[in-house]
C-alpha cells in the first residue's frame, strides 16, 4: 500500500514536469528570453520537496534509486534555470 502511494507520487512529479516545459519568446530584434519563468520555478520547487519527501519514507527502498535520480534531475533543471536567468538580467543589463 505505501510503496504504491510512493510511487503513484513520484509518478505525478515526472508527469507534472513533463507537461510543464520552458518557453522561448522572441525579444527584441532577434533576441529571445525565457518565458514563464517564475512559474516554472515554482514547480521546479515543489516538484524537489515531493520528491525528497517521498526520499524521507521508510518504505522507498525498492523505489529508492529511481527517486533519487528524479531529484538530481530536477535540481540540475533548477542549476540551468537559474543559470539562465542570470544571464538574461546580465543582458537586459548591459
Amino acid at each position: 500500500m505505501q510503496e504504491r502511494n510512493l510511487k503513484e507520487t513520484l509518478g505525478s512529479v515526472e508527469k507534472t514536469l513533463a507537461e510543464n516545459d520552458m518557453m522561448i519568446k522572441p525579444y527584441k530584434e532577434g533576441g529571445y528570453v525565457l518565458g514563464g519563468v517564475d512559474e516554472l520555478t515554482i514547480i521546479l520547487d515543489e516538484s524537489l520537496a515531493n520528491v525528497n519527501n517521498t526520499l524521507a519514507n521508510r518504505y522507498i527502498k525498492p523505489l529508492k534509486k529511481g527517486a533519487e535520480k528524479l531529484s538530481q534531475d530536477i535540481q540540475l533543471i533548477i542549476k540551468i534555470d537559474q543559470t539562465c536567468c542570470f544571464f538574461v538580467v546580465l543582458l537586459l543589463l548591459f
